[in-house]
């Protein structure tokens, strides 16, 4: 199983002729301890202070980029278990996003 850390490849792909590839830019988990105590928080505040919850899920930015300078920022979320957004473009397909989805959820945080 891979681990998000900065400078890990994703996945290298071919795409409308170019090659792209996905690396992991950013990483943001929580330990336990962090995650209990705003878990904890949050459950103080009832449904009424969205704006005041503290984070619960860890986050992944990919950054996905070509030869020619094509440079494409996207972000996993723990919480949600996809990449977003999702890209309109030529030779972007539902299936690349699909491929990318499943290859992403085999992956684990740090701290899990």
């Amino acid at each position: 199983m891979n681990i998000f850390q900065t400078g890990n490849v994703v996945l290298e792909e071919r795409i409308d002729g170019e090659r792209w590839v996905f690396k992991v830019s950013k990483v943001f988990y929580l330990s336990d301890e962090e995650y209990s105590r705003n878990e904890a928080y949050n459950d103080t505040l009832g449904n009424y202070e969205p704006a005041k919850e503290l984070p619960t899920n860890s986050f992944a930015t990919i950054t996905a980029s070509n030869n020619s300078g094509g440079y494409i920022e996207f972000h996993w979320s723990s919480g949600i278990g996809k990449i977003y957004p999702h890209v309109s473009k030529k030779g972007w397909s539902k299936g690349l996003f699909v491929k990318l989805n499943q290859i992403l959820s085999k992956w684990r945080f740090p701290n899990a």
